[in-house]
């Protein structure tokens, strides 16, 4: 039984990499975009609003941006959870990227969304469209 355990640890690693985007480069924004999805998705709004510029989060204010990510983690819970993410695309002008992504939840839905980013340093954040929120 302990032989069968290590290899199907290992492969359900591999595909559950490969459904969030494990072969994107961890430099890239279609990486941080996932990461920021994965955090929120497990509920860690703090870790999530790391990924997201500065400048959004002083527009908007934190106890805003926490109540807007809280209401995102609250609609991904009722539609089952965040099964897998995808990075369909991602296209870099300079410091800005356009960056698709394909969201699968619990409840057998897919969603397809395209998030701006900047990087910042060496770092990628997620630009919000506020007037959608």
């Amino acid at each position: 039984m302990t032989r069968l355990t290590l290899p199907l640890a290992v492969v359900f690693l591999l595909t559950f990499q490969a459904g969030c985007g494990g072969s994107v480069d961890q430099d890239s924004p279609g990486y941080a975009a996932t990461e920021f999805y994965q955090k929120l998705a497990n509920g860690g709004i703090e870790e999530a609003s790391e990924y997201i510029a500065g400048d959004v989060v002083a527009m908007v204010g934190r106890d805003k941006l926490n109540m807007m990510l809280r209401d995102y983690y609250r609609d991904i819970r009722e539609s089952g959870g965040l099964e897998s993410i995808e990075v369909l695309n991602q296209e870099i002008t300079g410091d800005l990227a356009t960056v698709s992504l394909r969201s699968t939840y619990g409840n057998g839905e897919s969603t397809e969304e395209i998030v701006e980013m900047t990087r910042i340093g060496d770092e990628w954040k997620l630009l919000m469209d506020m007037e959608d929120k």
